[in-house]
């Protein structure tokens, strides 16, 4: 339990998961293309916010006034979705 504990006080913050990356894709023209293609299941700002809600000293982490006024939170109140 101890160990479990200093784990979560000295260990790194969570985040969002990675990108996943896919494999080889056959092309239109029937030949395999070599390049790994990127799939990006989170921005670059929900990435951002996530992570300055998760900072684990209190002084640092960031306050609700300002995760409102996020990058992110702003494109959302721009199309819609929240209403800061």
């Amino acid at each position: 339990m101890f160990a479990q504990l200093s784990a979560i006080v000295d260990g790194e913050a969570p985040g969002l998961p990675d990108d996943d990356q896919e494999g080889l894709e056959e092309g239109l023209d029937g030949f395999v293309t070599s390049e790994k293609r990127v799939v990006r299941r989170w921005s670059p700002e929900a990435r951002h916010w996530v992570s300055r809600c998760l900072v684990k000293n209190a002084e640092e982490r960031a306050t609700y006034s300002e995760l409102l006024v996020s990058a992110l939170c702003l494109m959302a109140a721009e199309r819609s979705l929240i209403h800061a």
